[in-house]
């Protein structure tokens, strides 16, 4: 449902639909569109909002949208919730090349160059 301008008050939990037209080149949302966000502040034509984010995180923001430029819609509040609720296992740690070294990873010694001395080379 999309929302009209006086239809915003401070609470209300809001997404971009979409992006106007500003003569022939559209216009560029601040958030991307379907991003939860809880209207912090009305003052026509902008509104301040805050980004919802999952449980853990604070809420992000604040953004300010210009209604002239993206077209609003209100959003159901299961529809934040289920963006609230989501939340990453507090055990699970970041494994990429900087917390990864060859000792941890099964076989490494064995392949890595100056550690297989026990590898010899037959010539023949």
């Amino acid at each position: 449902m999309m929302l009209a301008p006086d239809d915003l008050s401070p609470g209300v939990f809001v997404a971009i639909h979409s992006a106007k037209c500003l003569g022939d080149e559209p216009l560029e949302a601040p958030v991307p569109f379907g991003v939860p966000l809880r209207v912090l502040g009305v003052a026509l034509p902008f509104v301040t909002v805050g980004v919802v984010r999952p449980k853990r995180a604070a809420d992000g923001g604040p953004a300010i949208l210009d209604v002239r430029a993206v077209r609003l819609m209100k959003l159901p509040q299961e529809y934040v919730e289920s963006i609230r609720a989501f939340g990453a296992p507090e055990d699970v740690q970041p494994v990429g090349p900087e917390t990864e070294s060859a000792s941890n990873v099964p076989g490494a010694e064995a392949n890595s160059p100056g550690r297989g001395g026990d590898q010899a080379e037959t010539s023949g």
